[in-house]
């Protein structure tokens, strides 16, 4: 085996410092991991690199990097993006931005429990592109529809024309109030009220 070691009663460091001379072209600050003589990641700081953060690399085809916590992987970061594995805190804000303002970023949750559905929270589609929509992964539809004009329930890919849209049947379980006109295109109950009503109007 060997390795460096630093002990100190005190504190002990390790210090890269490139460039301190202004030599000229891009300096960097790095440490290189190999396995029997092969490249397999390094840890850097890029003077090209806007900000210069810490970087952590791997390399090869597929080549992930994984942050460990308490003996388990906890983030891994590959070229599909990156994967977490138990609960996300966050103390401020979280921010989905699609692609070049082209893609609509969205939430998918997984149970991962049997008949569970599958959902998925998007900002807009490429048929309604303005509105926030709850989407039925397994059932492969719309089932909520937030836009401009109202709220759509069960609508598809149909856009809201009216402040409610309700594609099948409304069940209220408690009083309804109606502080405008209601407009019927069926029948209630069997019967059609409007034709009734206008046999009612002839009676005086």
């Amino acid at each position: 085996a060997g390795g460096i070691t630093a002990s100190s009663t005190g504190n002990a460091s390790l210090i890269l410092d490139s460039g301190t001379g202004s030599q000229a072209g891009n300096q960097i600050s790095f440490i290189d991991f190999k396995l029997n003589g092969s490249l397999k990641g390094n840890i850097a700081i890029n003077e090209a690199t806007a900000g210069n953060p810490l970087e952590i690399n791997s390399t090869g085809s597929g080549g992930a990097t994984q942050i460990y916590g308490d003996g388990g992987v906890r983030l891994t970061a590959s070229s599909t993006g990156v994967a977490i594995t138990g609960n996300t805190t966050l103390d401020q804000h979280l921010i989905l931005e699609g692609g070049n303002n082209q893609d609509h970023p969205y939430i998918e949750l997984h149970s991962n429990a049997a008949n569970v559905k599958k959902w998925r929270i998007l900002n807009g589609q490429s048929w309604n592109p303005d509105a926030l929509i709850v989407y039925d992964i397994d059932g492969d539809n719309a089932r909520l529809t937030i836009e401009a004009n109202g709220l759509g329930i069960n609508r598809g890919a149909n856009s809201i024309s009216h402040g409610l849209d309700v594609g099948g049947t409304a069940i209220i379980r408690g009083h309804a109030e109606i502080q405008g006109n209601l407009t019927i295109s069926g029948v209630v109950d069997g019967r059609d009220v409007a034709t009734d009503g206008t046999k009612l109007d002839g009676i005086e």
